[in-house]
């Protein structure tokens, strides 16, 4: 009995199985873990973990090891009997949480132990100014910025070279832009860096002779060109230049006495009379049908057109649409929510539009939503209900794509009925309250802060640098800040505002510099015989201004009614605001409005505009251009047509025109008038943004 016992336990010890610390059996060794966590690691890099097998016999053992990707090991281990031995486990990361096993085997039994691991896609980290470094951070999953140290090198500002930082700045040594040119005039401007523009060299005193510039030797002066204009000419005597000399010649036959327009040929001489054919009616170069009616003005930038279309015709409610200027459709983008939308303001970053009570910004090639900010969301604790507008003019984009937007919040009461303010400001609508808002390019809310002491109707534009100035019609012209800004001024005019050449142009009367904010100028206006000063457009640039107002017209007295009064255009000196010349733009009675207005060049700087009138019950729209204090011509659209908003861009006009009952986008080239491209804030282009370009 003795010997039995002793037997069936010497067969247990050898052979039998016993609970162990690893898969519930003893397979001749054991493990010292049963998992294994490779934490988080940068998408493909490696991450190497080992386990450690102690044998639990005397003879060697042969283990086979196995696992799948992303995890790897060596097929095989050899552990030696009575001693230890590790298996090196890698994992490879991938993007995202990894699990697997890593089986060990021998006798035919096998171990498991659980495997673990994440792998996290790097983001690619800038700097968001110079001497700044950006690091992604493995375990915050995001950029981490900090500060370079000194001396190191950077990029500085357009107008600076050898930059290196101090203090966390990038400074530099002052851009030496001298092209070694006499003839041009070198400077260095921020965010468009060296400038290079043609010396005026002063009139020759002598007649028939005109200045010349040379690059080495600087301004002078040389005999003009035969048949050169020196003096008055008809087409019966010409005072042309022979030889360097002015002589009055009979006029040759054919000699041209008139130029030509966007609707007329130019004029020649015949049998000594100038004769020029009839004026006609414009002819649109394309003509696109729109599927409703737009919701405001369109905006130009780039060559390229911006409008909302909103109405029962159109399927999807409203629509931001987009063309070229030669008249093909770019995109369209439909709002399912149906909610009234304006375009306010376009460039390189984006096409921003206002909802009900949100802004929003598109894709300005594909038409794709970007971002949006709910106004409501800005809405001060003791105005809950209030709602959010803001508008055309009070709008505006930097040069890096931020948008700056004074908002106002009105009282339910008020804003009721207002809807999409895609008009001109919120007149005749009861105080409430108004805050900057500014928005970075990805549509992240940087700044929304009250402007204290302004109006809700307060007015915001850029100068080419970006920075921001405001204004109220009530009086304060203050340049913002993130600290709310600094107050320049406080006296009261209309609600306009314009920012070019370096002047700010404020309520129609004065003038500013956009350096400190130095009072430079007072523009004049009639003040006893009932004038009214136009708002806008308002045109500024070659160092003259442009506005526009309406006046009674002789034989009638002041006061008269709105409808008797003529619409006229006056130029003034940008340094110290005296009148240059005048011209009617509009008899009164016409009963009609300025549509649009642009800076044109024709022979010499001029004025284009684009009026609206009611004659014999039918509307007329006229394109006309003025030119030291004359009308220079007059051009017809189509007859039969009622203008719904209008831009000048490159080389053309764009029209939102309703005829017969539906609508149409119109253009119409201007020829031989190109329009001056600096300068010229349009109301409704990069300037819809009160932007001087």
């Amino acid at each position: 009995m003795r010997a039995l016992f002793a037997a069936s336990l010497a067969l247990l010890s050898l052979g039998g199985c016993r609970e162990g610390e690893l898969g519930g059996v003893e397979v001749g060794f054991r493990v010292d873990a049963k998992s294994l966590d490779f934490g988080r690691a940068l998408e493909g890099t490696q991450v190497a973990r080992s386990v450690a097998l102690t044998s639990t016999g005397r003879a060697p053992l042969s283990v086979e090891v196995a696992t799948l990707g992303p995890f790897s090991a060596a097929p095989q281990l050899e552990l030696p009997g009575g001693g230890q031995a590790s298996v090196e486990v890698v994992f490879t990361a991938g993007d995202g949480k990894a699990q697997g096993k890593l089986l060990l085997s021998a006798n035919s039994r096998t171990v498991e132990v659980a495997l673990f691991g994440e792998g996290v896609r790097q983001l690619s980290c800038a700097p968001t100014a110079p001497c700044r470094t950006s690091r992604f951070d493995l375990e915050a999953s995001a950029c981490l910025e900090s500060i370079s140290a000194d001396g190191a090198a950077c990029v500085p500002e357009e107008c600076l070279e050898g930059g290196v930082c101090r203090a966390g700045a990038c400074v530099g040594t002052p851009r030496t832009c001298d092209d070694g040119n006499l003839c041009t005039f070198d400077a260095c401007a921020p965010g468009a860096g060296c400038l290079h523009t043609a010396a005026s060299c002063p009139a020759p005193s002598r007649p028939c002779h005109v200045a010349t510039c040379d690059p080495l030797s600087g301004c002078g002066e040389a005999p003009a060109p035969d048949s050169t204009p020196c003096g008055p000419i008809d087409c019966v005597t010409a005072n042309l230049c022979i030889s360097g000399q002015c002589r009055a010649q009979p006029t040759p036959e054919g000699f041209v006495c008139a130029p030509k327009t966007p609707c007329q040929a130019e004029g020649q001489c015949r049998s000594k009379v100038c004769v020029r054919p009839d004026a006609g009616e414009m002819v649109p170069s394309f003509t696109v049908p729109l599927p409703s009616p737009p919701s405001g003005g369109p905006i130009a930038h780039g060559g390229n057109l911006f409008f909302e279309l909103c109405g029962a015709a159109a399927d999807a409610g409203c629509q931001l649409r987009s063309y070229t200027g030669g008249g093909f459709e770019r995109f369209t983008t439909a709002h399912r929510d149906g909610a009234l939308r304006a375009v306010l303001a376009a460039s390189d970053a984006g096409v921003v539009v206002l909802s009900s009570g949100q802004l929003e910004s598109y894709g300005p090639a594909s038409g794709q939503p970007l971002w949006s900010v709910p106004l409501s969301s800005l809405v001060p604790a003791s105005m809950q209900g209030a709602q959010a507008l803001t508008s055309r003019g009070r709008v505006a984009l930097s040069p890096a794509g931020e948008l700056l937007a004074a908002v106002s919040f009105l009282p339910a009461a008020d804003s009721a009925d207002s809807g999409t303010d895609a008009g001109r400001g919120d007149a005749g609508l009861s105080a409430g309250v108004l805050l900057l808002v500014h928005v970075a390019p990805d549509g992240g809310l940087l700044v929304a802060q009250p402007l204290l002491g302004m109006g809700t109707e307060s007015l915001i534009a850029l100068d080419e640098a970006g920075r921001a100035f405001l204004y109220d019609s009530a009086g304060p012209l203050a340049e913002a800040g993130a600290d709310g800004g600094s107050l320049l001024d406080s006296r009261p005019g209309v609600s306009s505002l314009l920012v070019a050449g370096g002047r700010v142009f404020a309520g129609g009367r004065h003038l500013y510099s956009t350096d400190g904010g130095a009072r430079l100028a007072e523009v004049r206006w009639p003040e006893d015989g009932g004038e009214r000063l136009l708002p806008e457009p308002l045109l500024l640039a070659r160092g003259r201004g442009y506005g526009f107002y309406r006046a009674c017209e002789p034989p009638l007295g002041p006061p008269c009614a709105e409808a008797d009064m003529a619409l006229l255009l006056r130029a003034f000196d940008a340094s110290d605001g005296r009148t240059l010349w005048e011209a009617m733009v509009m008899p009164g009675g016409a009963n009609g409005r300025l549509e649009e207005s642009a800076l044109g060049f024709f022979g010499s700087p001029g004025v284009l505009t684009l009026t609206e009138e009611e004659l014999s019950g039918q509307k007329e729209a006229h394109l006309q251009l003025f030119a030291e204090g004359k009308r220079l011509f007059v051009c017809p659209l189509p007859k039969g047509g009622e203008l719904g908003g209008a831009v000048f861009e490159r080389s053309s006009v764009y029209a939102l025109v309703e005829r017969g009952g539906s609508w149409r986008l119109e253009a119409y080239e201007l020829g031989p008038v190109p329009l001056e491209g600096s300068g010229w804030p349009q109301r409704h282009g990069l300037s819809g943004t009160r932007r001087a370009r």
